[in-house]
């Protein structure tokens, strides 16, 4: 699971010559990231399929925000993951 997400990530921005604005997530880059309803790492390989996108963050900017409203405590949830997550990287940047 790890090759596979380096492979989308930092050897994706190192092979596009991108490497110093993207790839990782550290003080001064891009910050492109999802948050999942599970941790790819810890479901079984076949499971990783059924893992939906709760929110989507392209530039530490909120491009999309896509929740199946199942109860009003789903909405809080991905807004409080997102709110956290910008939070967290404008405090970094800053």
């Amino acid at each position: 699971m790890a090759d596979a997400v380096a492979g989308y990530t930092s050897a994706a921005a190192f092979v596009s010559m991108t490497e110093h604005d993207k790839g990782t997530l550290e003080v001064g880059k891009l910050a492109d990231l999802v948050v999942l309803d599970a941790d790819p790492f810890e479901v079984a390989p076949m499971a990783i399929k059924d893992i939906t996108v709760l929110a989507t963050v392209v530039a530490t900017a909120v491009a999309a925000i896509v929740a199946v409203v199942v109860a009003a405590d789903v909405v809080t949830a991905v807004t409080t993951a997102v709110t956290t997550a910008v939070a967290a990287m404008v405090a970094v940047v800053v």
